[in-house]
C-alpha cells in the first residue's frame, strides 16, 4: 500500500515551512563551514608549534657548532686572509734576475754601469753609466735593442756629441 501524504496546511504556511527548511539548510551549512575552519586552524597552529620548536632546537644547534668551532673557523678565516695576501703580492711579483743578467751579459768592456733605476709600474728601467767611447756606447745600445725583453730605448743626443770618457744615461722600456 502507497503512504499517504496528505498537506493539510494552508499555502502561506507551506511557503513559511519551506524558508524555514532553507534557512535550516544554510544554518547547518554555515555550521559546517565554522567547524572546519576550526579545525585547519587548530591544525595550522599544531603546526605553527612544531616549526617554532624546530626552529628553536635549529638555531641552539648552530650556535653550539659555532661556539664548539669557533676557534677553528677564526683559524680558517685568518688562514683564508693570508692567503687572499699572498695572492695580491704574488700578483705583483716579477722576476727581475733573467732581466738583470742579461742586461749584465750585454754590458761590453769599457761601459760602466754607475745606476740602474726600475720602476715597474711604468715597465721602465734607466741605466746611467760611463762609456771610455762613442763605438763602445753605440754598440751597447745596439746589443740591448736586440733583446727580447727590451720594447723601445731612448738615450739623450747629448750622450752622442762627446767622443771618450763620458756619462750616459739611457731610458729602457720592456715589454
Amino acid at each position: 500500500m502507497l503512504p499517504l501524504r496528505n498537506n493539510l496546511l494552508s499555502t502561506p504556511k507551506k511557503n513559511q515551512l519551506a524558508r524555514m527548511l532553507k534557512i535550516q539548510f544554510l544554518k547547518n551549512m554555515l555550521e559546517l563551514v565554522c567547524i572546519m575552519t576550526s579545525i585547519v586552524g587548530i591544525m595550522l597552529l599544531g603546526s605553527q608549534r612544531v616549526l617554532q620548536n624546530y626552529f628553536s632546537s635549529l638555531t641552539e644547534s648552530m650556535v653550539s657548532v659555532r661556539d664548539e668551532h669557533g676557534a677553528e673557523i677564526q683559524e680558517i678565516q685568518r688562514i683564508n686572509k693570508t692567503l687572499r695576501t699572498v695572492s695580491n703580492i704574488q700578483k705583483q711579483y716579477y722576476t727581475w734576475t733573467p732581466l738583470l743578467i742579461s742586461l749584465g751579459s750585454a754590458t761590453p768592456q769599457g761601459i760602466t754601469l754607475n745606476n740602474l733605476s726600475i720602476d715597474q709600474k711604468m715597465n721602465t728601467i734607466r741605466i746611467d753609466g760611463h762609456a771610455t767611447n762613442r763605438e763602445v756606447f753605440l754598440s751597447y745600445q745596439d746589443t740591448l735593442k736586440q733583446l727580447d725583453i727590451i720594447k723601445e730605448i731612448n738615450s739623450p743626443l747629448s750622450d752622442l756629441t762627446k767622443i771618450e770618457n763620458f756619462s750616459f744615461t739611457i731610458s729602457v722600456t720592456l715589454h
